[in-house]
């Protein structure tokens, strides 16, 4: 039992992009986008679920380890992709 209207859009988003795509053309849409980030078993699946008004699907990301220090440049800063 999901919200109807993103039920609707999220195939039409879909569409609209494989049409820019399939023309050789980008196709930037200011969607919304959320982050959720708390430790394991902390409600992050339930937070999402209620937020969409559907499950969630398949995890996006890997866990990361929670006490893992992140040092460095990352690979796009090493290739000079990004400043």
């Amino acid at each position: 039992m999901g919200n109807r209207g993103m039920e609707e859009l999220i195939p039409l988003v879909n569409k609209l992009q494989d049409a820019f795509s399939s023309i050789g053309q980008s196709c930037h849409l200011d969607l919304p986008q959320i982050a959720v980030v708390g430790g394991q078993s902390a409600g992050k699946s339930s937070v999402l679920e209620n937020f969409v008004g559907r499950a969630a699907s398949a995890k996006l990301l890997p866990d990361l380890n929670e006490n893992a220090e992140i040092t460095g440049p990352s690979a796009a800063e090493r290739n000079g992709d990004i400043g």
